[in-house]
C-alpha cells in the first residue's frame, strides 16, 4: 500500500502544530524583552537604582508581566516537549502503525465534512488506548481502523477502515 498520502496529512498537522508553538514562545520571549526593558528603564530614571524595592506601580505592574510572560513561556516550552520529541519521527518519516477498535468516539459535525478529530483508539494487538488526533469524517464507537502516528504527539491519519471480515 502507498502511504505517500497519509505521510503528508500526518505531517502537514505536525507542522502547524510546531509552528504554532514556535509562534507562541517568539512572542512570549519578545513580550518578556519587552517587559523587562520597560522594568529597567523605570526604575534607571529614579536616582538610585533599585532593583527589588518597586518605586511606583508601574514597575509593580511590570514586574507582575514579566512573571506572567516567564509562566507562560514555561508552560509552552512544558506544553511542547512532546512535538520537540517528535522532530526526528517527522524527519525520517518513522510513523507508528497499529490496527485498533474506537472506544470513544468524535461524531461531531457533518458525516460527509473531514475535521480534525479527537478519539480513542484501543490496540487489537497490546490493548494499550491511545489518545489519536487525525483529520477525518465522524469516527463511531466500536468501528475498527488501521491508523498512523506519531509516536509523542499522536497526530496521525486513518489509513482504512476496517470491516468485520478484514480482521488481520
Amino acid at each position: 500500500m502507498d502511504y505517500s498520502k497519509f505521510t503528508r496529512t500526518i505531517l502537514t498537522e505536525y507542522m502547524l502544530l510546531a509552528g504554532a508553538t514556535i509562534l507562541g514562545i517568539a512572542l512570549s520571549v519578545i513580550g518578556g524583552i519587552y517587559l523587562v526593558k520597560a522594568f529597567l528603564l523605570q526604575n534607571a530614571e529614579q536616582t538610585e537604582f533599585k532593583f527589588l524595592f518597586f518605586n511606583n506601580k508601574e514597575s509593580i505592574i511590570d514586574f507582575i508581566g514579566l512573571i506572567l510572560v516567564a509562566v507562560i513561556l514555561a508552560l509552552i516550552l512544558l506544553w511542547s516537549r512532546n512535538v520537540w520529541a517528535d522532530v526526528p519521527y517527522a524527519i525520517n518519516k518513522d510513523f507508528s502503525r497499529t490496527i485498533g477498535i474506537v472506544v470513544s468516539q468524535d461524531a461531531a459535525g457533518r458525516d460527509d465534512v473531514g475535521e480534525a478529530r479527537g478519539f480513542r483508539l484501543r490496540d487489537i494487538e497490546t490493548g494499550e488506548v491511545l489518545n489519536l488526533q487525525v483529520f477525518y469524517t465522524p469516527i463511531r464507537e466500536g468501528e475498527i481502523y488501521e491508523v498512523m502516528y506519531l509516536p509523542n504527539t499522536k497526530v496521525g491519519a486513518i489509513v482504512r477502515k476496517i470491516e468485520g471480515d478484514e480482521l488481520p
